[in-house]
């Protein structure tokens, strides 16, 4: 049975960079509001979107088909 002291001993494991992410994921599971348009993204969440929207810009993209094809599915 999972219980809070399972999970905070569980906690002490995660990587003091990957805190912050816990955090704000944690806070968007306690929120009351419905609209969750005020969840903060962290600047590694920032970043990896930017790069994406570059790829997209530039070209760099394939179908879904040929992802699935590229790992065999």
């Amino acid at each position: 049975m999972l219980t809070l002291n399972t999970i905070l001993e569980e906690i002490k494991d995660v990587p003091v960079n990957r805190l912050e992410e816990l955090h704000l994921f944690i806070k968007t599971l306690i929120s009351k509001k419905e609209n969750h348009n005020d969840i903060q993204l962290t600047d590694w969440q920032i970043e990896l979107i930017e790069e994406g929207e570059k790829d997209i810009a530039e070209g760099r993209v394939i179908s879904h088909e040929d992802f699935l094809k590229s790992y065999g599915r």
